[in-house]
């Protein structure tokens, strides 16, 4: 099931996730990423904005940690595709950045 966005009005978004066969522990992970990406984007002063931004990075990371595709792959493979996927996401981020392309979705 893909992500549901609705906006019952301009300041509220409701997000409908299927979680189903989801441990709790990435169910609290997805609530926490969201939870870092709204204070992250509503800081008021830099030190909040810099340890929200870094701790929302930091999730983003786990998040690919804790995926299915890594979890399935540790059984069958010894190659380390979280390390892996985590180092690309770095690697195109730094690219975006050096280009002065980072992308913006604005609607």
């Amino acid at each position: 099931m893909l992500p549901i966005f609705k906006t019952s009005n301009t300041k509220n978004i409701t997000i409908d996730l299927d979680t189903e066969g989801m441990p709790p522990e990435k169910v609290r992970l997805i609530k926490t990423t969201v939870a870092e990406l709204t204070k992250t984007l509503s800081a008021e002063n830099e030190k909040s904005f810099f340890n929200h931004s870094a701790e929302f990075m930091r999730l983003c990371a786990c998040i690919i940690q804790k995926s299915q595709f890594v979890q399935e792959q540790e059984a069958l493979s010894s190659i380390p595709f979280n390390e892996q996927a985590i180092e690309y996401s770095i690697d195109v981020l730094q690219e975006h950045l050096e280009k002065q392309k980072v992308v913006h979705y604005d609607n």
